[in-house]
């Protein structure tokens, strides 16, 4: 382990019932980089990134976190947004965030920023429940970074996402990697992805098949289809 990765998993395993979904995945995620995680469907992402995030437990083997194995109080520091936003429709957007900060015990340094750079400055009064998807899913997005937490989750993030909503999560991502996050994101996005990415993990049939740092002037579909037809398996 370099002393420098914020999590790392050990020969991390998953099974559902007698299907093996993951297969000794070893992540070292960098400290305060973007790690961008690609995979077909069915690869394997969203449960890799439902066990580091607490919502789903592994078959075997092990996450440290900041050097030390995972616990769940981790997750005080801990932000994601995997699948569906869990939003509460009858409240505002301000009580929603009121909400999560008070469950998770964190005060908010940034609201106004994270807010504002994915183009809430208006809405901040309105109840959730009119809100198109598009809205729905920065709002969870702004959830995720809330209450200044070490380590960002995102499970394909652009979902629900045009141009500007697209552009504003990309600037988000950039000014929150300053302030030293950490961010993991999944992604089929493989445009946004070499736009923000310093290290990239690509899965397949649930085992990891490549991790390593990105270089800009890398062509990434011709690495992401060389390294799945290296190892056998059909892309979608």
């Amino acid at each position: 382990i370099k002393m420098n990765d914020i999590l790392t998993t050990k020969e991390l395993g998953k099974n559902f019932k007698h299907k093996r979904v993951l297969d000794q995945i070893n992540l070292n995620v960098p400290t305060g980089k973007i790690y961008c995680i690609m995979g077909p469907n069915g690869a394997g992402k969203s449960t890799l990134l439902k066990i580091i995030s607490g919502i789903e437990k592994p078959t075997e083997g092990v996450i440290t976190f900041k050097g030390k194995d995972w616990k769940r109080e981790d997750l005080k520091v801990i932000g994601s947004l995997i699948e569906e936003p869990g939003l509460f429709d009858n409240l505002t957007v301000e009580e929603n965030i009121k909400l999560k900060l008070k469950l998770h015990r964190v005060e908010n340094k940034n609201q106004e920023q994270i807010l504002n750079t994915l183009g809430f400055g208006d809405h901040n009064q309105e109840k959730v429940k009119g809100f198109s998807t598009g809205m729905r899913q920065r709002l969870g997005i702004a959830l995720a970074f809330m209450g200044n937490p070490d380590l960002v989750i995102l499970d394909e993030p652009t979902n629900g996402l045009d141009t500007f909503g697209i552009h504003e999560l990309r600037e988000l991502l950039m000014l929150e990697k300053k302030q030293g996050k950490t961010i993991i994101i999944a992604s089929h996005m493989l445009s946004e992805i070499q736009k923000v990415a310093d290290r990239i993990a690509i899965l397949g049939d649930g085992k990891l098949l490549l991790e390593e740092d990105y270089e800009p002037e890398t062509d990434l579909e011709e690495l992401f289809i060389s390294t799945l037809e290296k190892a056998g398996i059909k892309h979608d």
